[in-house]
């Protein structure tokens, strides 16, 4: 149980870690084509997961690949919805 505890806790971490490094991806490739690597790396982190047979498998597809993919995924999203809502709307929905 400790264990499973630790790897939610590390995906929190590199998410949170890779956050701003994420954004500035995506500044640099583009937002859509870095939302689309960070699926491509979230779905083959699930996949790990999924077929992992023990703990480290699970922390390396949970903790490291689906945090990595979330921190592309996520400032890409905020970035297409900032860009295509009218500047008073954007507030209310992302909680501003």
């Amino acid at each position: 149980m400790t264990g499973i505890q630790g790897a939610i806790t590390s995906y929190t971490l590199v998410m949170a870690m890779l956050m701003v490094t994420g954004d500035k991806v995506g500044s640099m490739l583009g937002h859509r084509r870095a939302f689309m690597i960070g699926c491509i790396i979230y779905g083959i982190g699930s996949l790990t997961t999924a077929l992992g047979p023990n703990l480290p498998v699970l922390v390396l597809g949970w903790s490291v690949l689906e945090g990595i993919g979330a921190a592309l995924i996520l400032p890409a999203i905020v970035a297409w919805w900032s860009g295509t809502t009218q500047p008073k709307a954007v507030p209310a929905p992302m909680g501003w």
